[in-house]
């Protein structure tokens, strides 16, 4: 009855019910014979009911914030593959940890004030001032962070992006040049 005044269909309940007993997604799509997509949807459709980052008061950044969290979501659920059924603790604990790892910076318009930048993006810009957040000498060149899936030897042989320390030191010496 409750679930109908919000405007909460029969199958979101399903689904919101389910979760609650922290089903995964895919789990989920098999009890209710529902596909996995489905069942994201119906989670997405959750939150706009709820009014998380609703249409009609989003700004640009939380447009693209719900964006950029709804293709989290959307990675949180391939994984059901992977980790088959996950409580709901657990579920969040990824979710948490997916956008943690994400690499999210709004786009802007216009030539604003104050622009935060990786190394890459500000390859070629010209700034009237420059100030450097956490660099030292031990933080440039980065550190290698060869690929865990292949041959750590085959890899420095090939001379791979983040195989190791000399071909960081290269990549940063051409970067910006002396």
């Amino acid at each position: 009855m409750a679930a109908n005044l919000c405007g909460i269909t029969a199958a979101e309940t399903q689904v919101l019910q389910a979760l609650e007993q922290g089903l995964s997604n895919k789990a989920i799509a098999a009890v209710l014979v529902l596909s996995p997509r489905t069942v994201e949807c119906h989670v997405s459709h959750l939150l706009a009911k709820t009014g998380w980052l609703a249409e009609g008061k989003l700004n640009s950044i939380e447009f693209q914030t719900r964006e950029a969290f709804t293709e989290t979501l959307g990675e949180l659920s391939q994984l059901d593959q992977i980790t088959g059924k996950l409580s709901l603790q657990e579920t969040i604990k990824r979710l948490n940890q997916l956008c943690n790892e994400r690499l999210f910076q709004p786009k802007t318009r216009g030539n604003p004030a104050i622009q935060i930048l990786g190394v890459l993006e500000s390859t070629g810009l010209d700034f009237d001032a420059l100030w450097f957040g956490g660099l030292t000498e031990a933080s440039w060149p980065p550190a290698a962070h060869p690929n865990p899936l292949l041959p750590i030897e085959a890899q420095r042989r090939q001379l791979a992006p983040n195989s190791c320390a000399n071909v960081q030191l290269d990549f940063a010496q051409r970067l910006r040049p002396k």
